[in-house]
C-alpha cells in the first residue's frame, strides 16, 4: 500500500506508473569523433557510418547494391557526410580510391568524378587512407578551412541529439534544411506550422544480421511540445512503410526529447520498398 493513499486510489496510481514512458536510448558518443569534428562547421545535415566487410555482401544479396557498379576500388571503412552552405561532401576512411577508368586524375591527389546536374564533383586524397569527396566548391572550402586552422563542426553540439548506432543521420531545424534545399534548386512546399517546434531530428541504425534496428529521435523546443508530439505519435495511423515501422516502435519521451525506438526492418523489406516506392499517408 502506498503511504497516505486510499486503497481505491492505489491501484490506478500504480497502473499509471507502470504505463510511464520507457527511458531514451543511449546517446551516440560524439565527443572524440575526429571525423565529425573535421566536417564543415555550418553543416545542417550530418551522417556517420562505420562499415564492416560483410555489409556489402549482405546488401548485394538483398539486391540493394551491385558491387561491380561501385566506382571505388573497395569498400570504405567509415564515412562522415555533411551538407552546408557550400554544398555536400563526404570524408572517407580506408585504403580506397576511385576506379581510374571512371574518374580521370586531375593531379596525383585529385580525381574528377561524374558531375551531378552539371555541378563538378571531386575526390581529393588527404592521406594514404583518408579522402574527401563531394561537390567541388564544398571540397575546396573544407580543404581551405583546414589549411587555415579554422574549427570544424563541434561534435558536442550534437551530443544528446543523436541516439547510438553504427550509422546515423542528423538534421538541424527543418526550416534551415528547407532553405538549403531551395538554394540548390529544389522546388519544395512550405513546412507545416508544427515544424517550427522541432530543433533537430536524428535517425540511427544498428545492423544485426539481415535486419536493422532503427531509432528516431526528435528534439523539440520545449517539454510541452514534446509531450504533444508523443501523444500524436501514440495515436497516429500511418499507411505504407512508415506505418509498418511505426507499428513496430515504442514511443519514449524525456524532457524535450521524443523518440521512436525498437523499430526494425529487414534488408528484403528495404529492397521491396525501394523497388516500389510508396507515399506514406496519415489517416484523418
Amino acid at each position: 500500500m502506498l503511504p497516505g493513499v486510499s486503497p481505491l486510489l492505489a491501484l490506478p496510481i500504480a497502473l499509471a506508473a507502470g504505463c510511464g514512458s520507457p527511458p531514451l536510448s543511449p546517446d551516440a558518443d560524439l565527443e572524440g569523433d575526429a571525423m565529425v569534428a573535421a566536417l564543415p562547421a555550418d553543416a545542417a545535415l550530418v551522417a556517420r557510418i562505420d562499415l564492416e566487410p560483410r555489409d556489402l555482401e549482405r546488401w548485394a544479396q538483398a539486391g540493394l547494391v551491385d558491387p561491380q557498379a561501385l566506382p571505388l576500388t573497395g569498400l570504405p571503412e567509415a564515412l562522415a557526410l555533411a551538407c552546408g552552405v557550400n554544398g555536400c561532401l563526404s570524408l572517407v576512411e580506408g585504403p580506397v580510391a576511385p576506379r581510374d577508368e571512371m574518374a580521370p586524375r586531375i593531379d596525383p591527389h585529385r580525381w574528377a568524378l561524374a558531375a551531378r546536374d552539371g555541378d563538378p564533383l571531386t575526390w581529393r586524397r588527404l592521406a594514404e587512407d583518408k579522402a574527401v569527396a563531394g561537390e567541388q566548391v564544398a571540397v575546396a572550402a573544407l580543404v581551405r578551412a583546414h589549411a587555415r586552422g579554422q574549427a570544424g563542426l563541434d561534435p558536442g553540439s550534437l551530443q544528446g541529439a543523436v541516439p547510438d548506432g553504427r550509422a546515423w543521420l542528423f538534421a538541424r531545424e527543418p526550416a534551415l534544411l528547407l532553405d538549403l534545399a531551395r538554394q540548390r534548386g529544389l522546388d519544395l512546399p512550405d513546412l507545416p506550422a508544427e515544424a517550427a517546434a522541432v530543433r533537430s531530428v536524428a535517425l540511427s541504425v544498428e545492423p544485426e544480421g539481415d535486419l536493422a534496428w532503427l531509432t528516431l529521435r526528435a528534439v523539440l523546443v520545449d517539454e510541452g511540445e514534446a509531450r504533444r508530439a508523443a501523444r500524436l505519435l501514440r495515436v497516429a495511423r500511418v499507411e505504407g512503410p512508415a506505418g509498418t515501422l511505426l507499428s513496430r516502435a515504442t514511443v519514449a519521451r524525456e524532457g524535450a526529447v521524443v523518440e521512436l525506438q525498437g523499430a526494425w526492418i529487414t534488408l528484403d523489406e528495404v529492397a521491396a520498398w525501394l523497388a516500389a516506392p510508396q507515399r506514406a499517408e496519415v489517416a484523418p
